[in-house]
């Protein structure tokens, strides 16, 4: 477990994360590594990570607002999987 996900490296690949407030299994993210290079630094490639799925369409499909706002338009992974660890805490656990 890092940082409130449990990561399990799967055989293609891929990486799954699943927080450990998810109230379900399939509530979980794979992410894809990719190496990247830019033209004049081709020495060392940059290697980026990209959500590109999750356990079940329909639990994808409820977060695309959150998707939108952090991947996408913000940039930020860790930002996303913040939002969304404190929205399944609070959905585990309720508000003090």
């Amino acid at each position: 477990m890092l940082l409130g996900y449990k990561l399990e490296f799967l055989p293609n690949g891929r990486v799954k994360l699943t927080s450990v407030y998810s109230t379900s299994n399939d509530h979980c993210f794979h992410f894809s590594s990719e190496n990247e290079s830019s033209g004049a630094d081709e020495k060392e490639g940059i290697v980026t990570m990209q959500l590109v799925g999750g356990g079940n369409d329909h639990f994808v499909a409820s977060l695309d607002d959150k998707i939108r706002h952090w991947v996408v338009e913000k940039g930020s992974i860790p930002c996303f999987l913040s939002s969304f660890t404190m929205e399944e805490w609070n959905n585990k656990y309720g508000y003090d």
